[in-house]
């Protein structure tokens, strides 16, 4: 290679590089951000400022889904007491509120109220400091996110999963129904976990899983979810719909999937939470297949950041925060068709 051709290959390798430092912190603010939260507050003489009372539920309620995220159902229940203390005093905790929508009405027993919606961000440094100061372990690795693919038969369950997976800090997203979705999400292609299918999905829908969604008629309704991810099917559950109200009915199936989420993704292992791992990425001066790989670490929802020690026309040096066990990173980099080495100091990544 000609010293031109080596510069120009240093010289994008820093452009493609540089970039990642800001982008990683996306994930993990991300979960800190509870969107669409809405509290009724009632209109009542000894309630002089409706608003701000509104507000403090709101953090509240927001606080409560920010632990659904974060912690185990059972260490919730073990430090209830620090927890319940720390939402009496849950405004310190918070960075930033933006309300985006207030509605004045008559309740449920025809008394005026005021319907409040807000957007609240926690503080990522204070909530750890909570949580870490209570002996709570904790996950940073939001779920990943989900396409949900209804069924014909399904009616409005999969709009209703949607809302509610939102309202509880799951990103989801349903498809369009276009030509390429019918070309490309077969039954097919999901049983066996289509590498080319979830290349095209994330790229499409920037969606990592799929949900199938089934539901059988009766008279308590069953549904059926069965997620699909590279190399096939993860998992199946269901629940019987027995309350009249959709969203009511599916939460408890979603706190089910998330609680499991965030129980297998409490920082443990050889790469826990805090603990820096370096990944050594030798490319021979292929960018493109370096860019590939680039592109899919900065997606990977356990990555919470990266940051660019060394790089070199034909490898770059960096240190990757990973939320969870390392062997779960290194079968990440294994479905990006490279290879490892592990080291004491090191995870040395080949890429052809």
């Amino acid at each position: 290679m000609g010293y031109r051709n080596l510069l120009q290959c240093v010289v994008w390798v820093a452009i493609l590089s540089l970039s990642w430092p800001v982008n990683r912190a996306i994930g993990a603010t991300n979960l800190y951000q509870l969107e669409g939260v809405t509290v009724t507050v009632a209109l009542t003489a000894d309630n002089r400022d409706p608003r701000a009372a509104g507000l403090n539920q709101a953090e509240i309620v927001a606080f409560r889904r920010l632990l659904k995220r974060m912690v185990t159902d059972n260490d919730q229940r073990a430090k209830a007491a620090q927890l319940t203390a720390a939402e009496k005093n849950v405004r310190v905790l918070v960075e930033r509120e933006v309300v985006r929508a207030e509605k004045r009405k008559g309740d449920v027993t025809g008394q005026p109220a005021l319907d409040l919606t807000a957007d609240i961000s926690f503080s990522r440094e204070k909530v750890g400091q909570l949580l870490q100061g209570a002996g709570i372990p904790y996950n940073e690795t939001p779920y990943p996110t989900v396409l949900i693919a209804p069924s014909a038969a399904d009616g409005p369950w999969s709009k209703t999963l949607l809302g509610t997976m939102r309202e509880m800090g799951m990103s989801a997203q349903l498809p369009l129904g276009d030509m390429d979705d019918l070309l490309n999400l077969t039954n097919e292609q999901l049983q066996r976990g289509d590498e080319a299918l979830y290349r095209w999905l994330e790229e499409r829908y920037q969606a990592q899983r799929i949900w199938s969604v089934q539901v059988e008629a009766a008279a308590a309704p069953l549904l059926r979810i069965t997620e699909s991810a590279p190399g096939g099917i993860t998992w199946r559950e269901e629940i019987k719909l027995a309350s009249p109200d959709r969203s009511t009915a599916l939460r408890p199936l979603l706190e089910r999937i998330n609680s499991r989420w965030v129980g297998d993704h409490i920082a443990t292992g050889a790469a826990p939470q805090g603990e820096a791992t370096v990944l050594r990425l030798q490319y021979a001066a292929n960018l493109p297949a370096y860019a590939a790989v680039m592109k899919r670490l900065q997606t990977l929802p356990s990555v919470s950041d990266i940051q660019l020690q060394q790089m070199s026309a034909y490898e770059t040096v960096l240190t990757l925060r990973y939320q969870g066990q390392r062997e779960l990173l290194l079968a990440a980099l294994a479905e990006m068709k490279t290879k490892t080495e592990q080291t004491a100091e090191e995870i040395i990544v080949r890429i052809p």
